[in-house]
């Protein structure tokens, strides 16, 4: 099977953003130090990849790249950590309670409830200026607000937030693309993929590599930030695309054991 490395990718969102550029606001990090990496935790990292497959090419490496703001809230918290109080109570009326009992006697009990509930959705529902799912002929979960918080996660209210948008967690960089030498010369093949894992908010960016090509190669990160702004009384976040130059060295070592550290020399 193939072996798959990570690079973490470390960024100081509001210092690069205030800078304009990544270079020393990034900080890189892989798992592969102990077959050659070189630069860990800077942002001159070579990511180090055995080359010499004892079986066959199709048992190839796999990097991974996985961004993280530093000072950010942790991603591994539940997603409705995030939700304001009014989004939280709609989602859970909605969720819980569909919109009509159709096995319900007029004028009983879980009648009652379910109006209650469809009310609530519904009043929601118009504060977060959202049609009304039956338009749809389908469930809808309204739009949700998220929190105001700094980087502790406490709230923070319009008045203590106006004019300092610095007080903000900011969201989770995105790697938006990967290209470059590596890239142009078939060295590596990236793509975006889905994931379950709300580490990565449900996509991430994978490439195998043809490790046949010994060497060391470039390739291009490019890496979108979000910089918070007031408009119209509200906080709203402006894109801000930016691009970082890391390497990986294709080598024609043996690939390694990860538990015994040596070459995986299996028998034919």
């Amino acid at each position: 099977m193939s072996q798959q490395l990570a690079i973490l990718i470390m960024i100081d969102t509001a210092a690069a953003i205030k800078a304009g550029n990544l270079a020393d606001h990034i900080y890189l990090i892989d798992n592969a130090k102990w077959v050659g990496s070189t630069g860990e935790a800077t942002a001159n990292l070579v990511t180090a990849v055995d080359g010499t497959r004892v079986r066959s090419q199709m048992d190839a490496q796999v990097l991974n790249w996985l961004p993280y703001g530093i000072g950010d809230l942790p991603h591994s918290l539940p997603q409705s950590f995030f939700l304001s109080p009014a989004a939280k109570k709609t989602i859970n009326a909605t969720l819980v309670h569909p919109a009509s009992d159709p096995q319900a006697p007029a004028g009983s009990a879980a009648a009652d409830e379910a109006a209650t509930a469809t009310a609530s959705v519904a009043t929601a529902r118009v504060a977060a200026d959202e049609p009304s799912p039956h338009a749809r002929g389908a469930q809808h979960i309204p739009r949700l607000e998220a929190k105001r918080m700094d980087i502790t996660g406490a709230l923070l209210g319009k008045s203590k937030a106006k004019g300092n948008t610095a007080l903000y967690t900011y969201p989770m960089p995105l790697v938006t693309n990967i290209t470059g030498e590596a890239v142009d010369k078939y060295v590596i093949f990236p793509a975006q993929y889905g994931s379950p894992d709300l580490f990565s908010k449900g996509l991430y960016w994978s490439a195998t590599v043809d490790t046949n090509k010994v060497g060391t190669y470039a390739y291009t990160l490019h890496i979108t930030l979000f910089n918070p702004y007031e408009k119209d009384g509200e906080v709203a976040w402006e894109p801000v695309a930016l691009t970082f130059d890391s390497y990986i060295n294709v080598t024609n070592e043996a690939t390694r054991n990860g538990f015994l550290k040596v070459p995986q020399m299996l028998p034919a």
